[in-house]
């Protein structure tokens, strides 16, 4: 393999986790045997990886995949250093991203919350085996590749180019354990106080991935999405979505007096639960329907096994989400995404773009009728990735 120039990140999760000011480093590409690309859709050694990996998560799955190919047109693809027939031993997945409105990219993986590289877990071999795939990916690549790790792989090296493009907060909280003391260990006042009220009221609960369910959570979904200043994501998206996970997708929806008030999302593999989409109509919240919908799904989770809820990413200046994942006891980690070459615009830049847009968002979701607001969403999406 000729030499070229390898990104490589920090293997540190505590300096995963620090603030990154500066670009990310660049190495040699590893001396070892080049990767290949492989079909993660059609090639059956990918669920096999995906099994028994230790860092395999939801978004490595052929049904996250597969849904985001059916909606958005997206290109799954993954580098392996193992040989044609070989089982896998490790694994890097992406989307190419091609549309008339943006410029072409590799993304791993887009509307993902995270999606860590899968690295030989023998010693010593993870460092090896980031540089083989990153090499591969690097050169295949049209535009920039974005990956987005729970923690950086490799060891630092070389001087150029990675760099981080987004940074969010992460929250994961441990739902193992006895039922009693598990729901003590949330907050008294905003959680087990607001499951009591919303027992009391007697609002009922709903759980599968019937059409009707799928669309109750939609309405909620759309009216939440413009009262964040957002257009919601396409109705085809949910919809491809459950019925690419099938049970591993469960959607909850409480109701009052037959009204759907509130409505999570919730996908797990194997003993994680991930609280992906919530959305609820603000003039119920004060009956405790979030609270109740969120209980309920943990108590599925555990019964199905989960050891671990992920809260899914929130923006660092969103105090409100923040708060309320802290309150079901889960603790935050720092997420960082790297891009390749720099994007050139810091993270604190891009933050600060993002408050200054909030207020004219809100200004013009408030006007559009909300078809046309749903609309913007079809429209819009498979552009951002």
């Amino acid at each position: 393999m000729d030499a070229m120039a390898t990104p490589s990140l920090s293997g540190n999760p505590a300096a995963a986790g620090a603030p990154s000011a500066a670009p990310i480093a660049v190495a040699r590409a590893a001396s070892a045997g080049e990767a290949r690309q492989i079909d993660p859709l059609s090639d059956p050694r990918w669920e096999q990886l995906l099994a028994w990996h230790p860092d395999a998560g939801v978004f490595h799955t052929t049904a996250w995949l597969r849904a985001l190919r059916a909606c958005y047109g997206y290109e799954p693809i993954a580098y392996t250093s193992a040989s044609p027939g070989e089982p896998l031993s490790d694994g890097l997945v992406f989307c190419r991203v091609r549309t008339w409105l943006t410029r072409e990219r590799m993304v791993s993986v887009p509307f993902a919350d995270h999606c860590q590289p899968l690295l030989a877990c023998a010693p010593n071999d993870a460092g090896n085996s980031w540089q083989r795939l990153i090499a591969a990916a690097c050169r295949d690549r049209r535009g920039y590749i974005e990956i987005r790790p729970l923690r950086a792989p490799g060891d630092d090296a070389g001087d150029r180019e990675w760099s981080p493009s987004a940074e969010y907060a992460l929250h994961i909280a441990p739902i193992a354990g006895a039922r009693e003391p598990l729901l003590r260990s949330f907050h008294k006042d905003c959680v087990q106080r607001r499951i009591r009220r919303a027992e009391r009221e007697q609002l009922d609960v709903e759980m599968g991935r019937s059409p009707a369910l799928l669309d109750a959570f939609f309405a909620l979904h759309a009216l939440t999405r413009r009262r964040h200043g957002l257009p919601p994501q396409p109705r085809a998206w949910f919809r491809h979505l459950a019925e690419a996970c099938g049970d591993a997708l469960t959607v909850y929806v409480a109701r009052k007096q037959g009204r759907a008030i509130a409505a999570i999302v919730t996908l797990q593999f194997r003993e994680r639960l991930t609280y992906k989409y919530g959305a609820s109509d603000a003039a119920w919240h004060a009956l405790g329907a979030m609270p109740l919908l969120m209980w309920r799904a943990i108590e599925e989770g555990r019964r199905r096994g989960a050891r671990t809820l992920e809260l899914g990413r929130s923006a660092t200046d969103n105090t409100g989400l923040l708060a309320f994942k802290q309150h079901w006891n889960a603790q935050p980690q720092q997420l960082t995404y790297f891009r390749f070459p720099s994007s050139g615009l810091a993270t604190p830049h891009r933050a600060r773009w993002r408050r200054l847009a909030r207020k004219p968002a809100l200004a013009l979701a408030s006007y559009l009728p909300q078809p046309l607001l749903i609309a913007a969403g079809e429209l819009l999406y498979r552009h951002i990735a």
